[in-house]
């Protein structure tokens, strides 16, 4: 076991010369040329370089070893600005450091606690207690503790590490210089190049590298026993490899679009459980990232190998030992829960309970509990219940603000009261705010969208998606704007997405669509957004094969919403039978109530003969979940067969209660349905009327259809334009309007050759 806390590597070394070149800039009095002042307070003329460089000096101390182009490229940025001379003398030294043996670079890390004194007020320029004293303290005893070899083997790192990329550091003489022939045997990789496999990172895959100064005194005294020598590649100190593991698991769970890449975040954890191979934390890490790709085998090899890692020693008491074993059921529970297994994670789950049962740890029972009652159905409102009352004993906030949420979405599937339901997400929100659980609070946000969306109320779904859009979610604590992303925040823009689409605004639709993958990139359902977008604007234009396309895209996400989508694209094309069929499929593979009311309507559609029943079901399961628009919605299929039956007097008293409740929430296409057929029903209930009588209703008639073919040009439905247009001309002709019956004539002749449709008026002999 490598007993190494960390090493002195090529970049340390960097990092001492740039510090000890400032110290002499400082020195020479080149930035700081300004009278003694005794008083309290010492006037600075230059506090941006000051400022700059203990920024500059942190994140290097604090970030993992660099190549030496990123080195260079940090210093060059304009991030920071520094002493002007700074950066020209600083290369200077590293190409007389290169020209020299390795005796000058056991001076510079010899004398490296040596720091220089301010001769006018003799104080020293770098506190021994600041972060930078403190690093050139700890790379001194690093430097102490090493052999003569491994000083050798220091040297020629350094000399690869300088020489790996060309820079004005090096001349072209200089790297034109022959190596000596025991150089040329050292090659340093930059950094470890390995593919990503998203496998378990074990012990054995531990790769050696020569920036490690005991494998380098090894391969110069005897080659062949140090590659029996399973050395860490020493690029990452122990805590360098703590904060890493500690930022990257942070943005994995509330933003993974701000981590590192998941391929280059696996290439270097492989680094760090090589400098560190009895880091457990880095396997865990190693565990999220694979989640991330939804990959299963290398997620459940890098979680036995954490816990393996996190095995209580025979000499810790027996409760350490049972924690130890229930909390790893726990996590391969809600390992098996991400990837679906829910009969495997149901038994990891039992028995994670078990023994937190006989350990009487609450805590671990809760959080047991409460994925108990995500994966379960039955009891679930019982189960739900329970876990919000023990964790609100057990002051664990964060699960009871997640009960309620879940009870609240339970409460609405199931068809509890809204009213109900909404103070449920009151107590939540409270608790959030009391506990400053921003996650929760963008949940609740969203939850709130997607209950008023279910009720039928969009204008409110909208504007609690963009409140949940414009919430500050980010963390102070850690210096950057952390933004959480995730489920909260696709629903909240899909919720968007579908609004302008229904209104017509597609390039807004597909604008939030996309600044959404941007936020969000490794999320299936920006697959389930942009596919209905598609298809709902190829289905207003008649582009029906473009339509099936997004319907085929679409059943590889969500089955059922993809057979919902293919019975309406076969009723507008005529295919009764085949519209009936895909609706009937869903009707028998789904509770949800939402699909199901709309199977039942597209059965009634396809199927006149039981549309009466189907009708009545559909507004059964609507009254009892509360879903006031789609009872409009059906109000208006009832009304139009009392229309068809010649009950037109009916048909208009069902559409006065269902048309204000539509024109207010209901998209474009379903508005112009609505005026249309109310239309109609007015025309209807007239034709027994005196002349005068009929000429005013039908002149109100035209003027409502004239408001209905408005709704069809926003999102550009041409086709219900034309059989609109169509309508209002033979209107005008019954009253003898001849020259706006010619208008209206003209108008569908200009439509129907600028976009032809299968469905025209004229084509199906209307």
């Amino acid at each position: 076991r490598n007993n190494m806390l960390e090493y002195v590597t090529p970049y340390k070394i960097c990092v001492v010369v740039l510090i000890q070149e400032l110290c002499l800039l400082k020195r020479k009095g080149g930035w700081q040329n300004r009278q003694i002042n005794r008083a309290l307070f010492k006037p600075d003329p230059n506090p941006v370089y000051r400022r700059d460089f203990c920024m500059l000096a942190l994140k290097l101390i604090q970030s993992p070893d660099m190549d030496y182009q990123d080195f260079l490229k940090l210093l060059e940025s304009d991030k920071y600005t520094l002493v002007p001379e700074l950066l020209g003398n600083f290369k200077t030294q590293l190409q007389d450091l290169l020209k020299r043996d390795v005796g000058r670079i056991m001076d510079i890390l010899i004398n490296v606690s040596n720091i220089p004194v301010d001769s006018r007020t003799f104080d020293p320029f770098i506190n021994k207690s600041s972060k930078i004293g403190i690093f050139l303290r700890r790379v001194r005893l690093f430097f102490d503790k090493l052999s003569f070899p491994e000083t050798i083997g220091i040297y020629k790192a350094f000399r690869n590490y300088i020489l790996s990329v060309k820079n004005d550091v090096v001349d072209t003489a200089t790297a034109k210089t022959p190596q000596r022939e025991e150089d040329s045997d050292v090659k340093l990789p930059n950094r470890l190049s390995m593919d990503m496999d998203l496998s378990s990172i074990s012990e054995g895959m531990i790769q050696r590298s020569t920036l490690s100064p005991r494998f380098m005194s090894d391969q110069s005294c005897d080659s062949t026993e140090g590659e029996k020598r399973d050395v860490p590649v020493g690029l990452w100190s122990r805590r360098q490899a703590e904060l890493f593991i500690a930022q990257q698991a942070r943005l994995i769970t509330d933003n993974p679009q701000q981590a590192l890449p998941p391929q280059q975040l696996q290439t270097k954890l492989r680094d760090v459980i090589a400098t560190n191979p009895e880091h457990a934390e880095a396997h865990f890490l190693s565990y999220l990232n694979c989640l991330r790709v939804r990959e299963y085998c290398g997620a459940i090899n890098s979680l036995f190998h954490y816990f393996d890692r996190k095995a209580p020693s025979s000499y810790e008491d027996e409760a350490v030992r049972c924690k130890g074993l229930r909390y790893a059921a726990l996590n391969l529970a809600i390992l098996h829960a991400q990837f679906n297994h829910k009969k495997e994670a149901l038994c990891a789950l039992k028995e994670a309970i078990a023994l937190a049962h006989e350990a009487n740890d609450n805590v671990c029972l809760q959080h047991a509990q409460a994925w108990m009652y995500k994966l379960q159905s039955e009891f679930k409102d019982v189960l739900i219940q329970r876990s919000i009352l023990k964790s609100g004993e057990l002051n664990l906030h964060y699960l009871s603000s997640f009960g309620l949420q879940s009870y609240a979405n339970h409460a609405a599937i199931n068809g509890g009261i809204p009213e109900q339901i909404f103070e449920v997400l009151s107590r939540s929100d409270i608790l959030n705010c009391q506990h400053s659980m921003s996650d929760l609070m963008a949940s609740g946000l969203s939850l709130r969208s997607a209950f008023w969306s279910l009720y039928g109320r969009t204008e409110l779904a909208c504007l609690y998606a963009q409140q949940l859009l414009h919430l500050d979610t980010s963390d102070p604590t850690i210096g950057t704007h952390l933004y959480t992303g995730g489920d909260a925040l696709i629903l909240a823009i899909s919720n968007l997405a579908n609004y302008f689409t229904l209104q017509g605004e597609y390039q807004i639709a597909w604008t939030l669509v996309n600044h959404g993958k941007e936020r969000v990139s490794d999320s299936k359902w920006w697959v389930w957004s942009e596919n209905i977008l598609y298809f709902i604007e190829s289905y207003h234009k008649g582009q029906w094969q473009h339509a099936q396309l997004a319907i085929n895209q679409l059943a590889t996400v969500d089955k059922m919403e993809s057979l919902i989508r293919q019975s309406e694209l076969l009723l507008m094309k005529g295919d009764g039978k085949g519209a009936l069929e895909s609706a009937t499929k869903v009707l028998n593979s789904t509770n949800d109530p939402v699909l199901r009311i709309r199977a039942l309507h597209l059965c009634a559609k396809a199927n006149p003969r039981a549309a009466i029943m189907n009708l009545c079901d559909a507004l059964h399961i609507a009254n009892i979940h509360s879903i006031e628009y789609w009872e409009g919605l059906i109000a208006l299929e009832i009304a139009n067969i009392q229309l068809e039956m010649g009950l037109a007097s009916q048909a208009v008293k069902v559409i006065d209660r269902s048309l204000l409740g539509m024109l207010s929430h209901g998209c474009y296409s379903d508005m112009s349905d609505a005026l249309v057929l109310y239309a109609k029903s007015k025309v209807a209930t007239a034709s027994a009327a005196s002349v005068q009588t009929k000429f005013d209703i039908t002149s109100e008639a035209i003027k409502i259809l004239g408001k209905a073919a408005e709704l069809a040009r926003k999102i550009e439905n041409y086709s219900k334009v034309k059989t609109i247009v169509y309508l209002q001309a033979i209107l005008c002709d019954s009253i003898g309007l001849l020259a706006e019956r010619n208008k209206y004539a003209y108008e569908f002749r200009v439509l129907d050759e600028e976009f032809n449709t299968m469905d025209s008026p004229i084509n199906t002999g209307q």
